[in-house]
């Protein structure tokens, strides 16, 4: 019973371990749904993409861009992969955050606001 305790642990801290490395340049923005974590990555000083981890053909992620000074939203459309196209932030109006879609399960999320 030991034996089986300490693999369970241990398969459970790769597992830990393995989803805290696929977000590790993460902006944050961290959304679950189902078997789906999406969460936005930096594309370069003044843009950022949303990105997917989950089973393929499962997960489907859409990065929102607010403008905190008019409300304004625009988005980029369910991403056809893991990744989005880019939107602009970090100039102190914009603002973005991920929607994500288990389509499997018909479960949405959505992350919090970040720059």
């Amino acid at each position: 019973m030991i034996k089986f305790a300490a693999a369970g642990i241990a398969a459970a801290s790769l597992v830990a371990l393995s989803a805290g490395a696929a977000s590790a340049a993460s902006l944050g923005g961290d959304a679950f749904a189902g078997n789906c974590h999406a969460y936005i990555l930096p594309y370069s000083d003044m843009y950022a993409y949303g990105h997917v981890d989950g089973p393929a053909n499962e997960c489907k992620v859409d990065l929102w861009q607010v403008n905190t000074q008019t409300g304004g939203r625009t988005h980029t459309g369910w991403g056809g992969g893991a990744n989005t196209w880019p939107e602009y932030h970090n100039d102190g109006v914009h603002k973005l955050y991920v929607e994500v879609l288990d389509i499997n399960t018909n479960q949405v999320g959505w992350g919090p606001l970040v720059f």
